[in-house]
């Protein structure tokens, strides 16, 4: 079977630590090695230097609100998807915010 590189989507916090770092930095690595990655995110990861050829960023626009500073934005960032996945093909995907039942 031939393997080429793959179209990889990292759904992130855009913030200065924890798991915006390590998103990008393994995010990054793939890029380095060939592999389509695209980014998504309500604002820039901070550590996310662009631009590169095959490293991509999508900011996923969402409703602020006073009364919740960090809101949900599990839907748009699908919708972000879907629109990226339309335009270039399927991506795999993988997010922080992904979690596995036992």
């Amino acid at each position: 079977m031939k393997s080429g590189p793959l179209k990889i989507g990292i759904a992130c916090f855009p913030l200065i630590g924890g798991s915006g770092i390590l998103a990008t930095a393994l995010g990054s690595e793939l890029a380095r090695r060939g592999h389509e990655v695209y980014f998504f995110s309500y604002a820039q990861p901070v550590r996310l230097d662009l631009p590169q050829d095959n490293l991509h960023f999508h900011r996923v626009d969402v409703a602020h609100n006073p009364l919740f500073p960090s809101p949900d934005y599990t839907l748009p960032l699908a919708v972000k998807m879907a629109e990226v996945a339309a335009d270039v093909g399927p991506v795999s995907a993988a997010s922080r915010h992904d979690f596995a039942w036992n």
